[in-house]
């Protein structure tokens, strides 16, 4: 299940992987969608 922000972050042997699924936006990278995967990110690896 994707979190609401379309974003998931999958940590498996050492590699992270991010996958995007925003269906409704047809996973359209805008600067918006930039912002907000790298808010993302920068929450993501705080609880690595």
């Amino acid at each position: 299940m994707t979190p609401e922000n379309g974003f998931r972050f999958e940590l498996e042997g050492g590699v992270g992987t991010v996958v995007l699924s925003r269906p409704s936006r047809l996973n359209a990278l805008t600067f918006e969608t930039y912002h907000e995967l790298r808010a993302f990110l920068d929450l993501s690896l705080i609880h690595i």
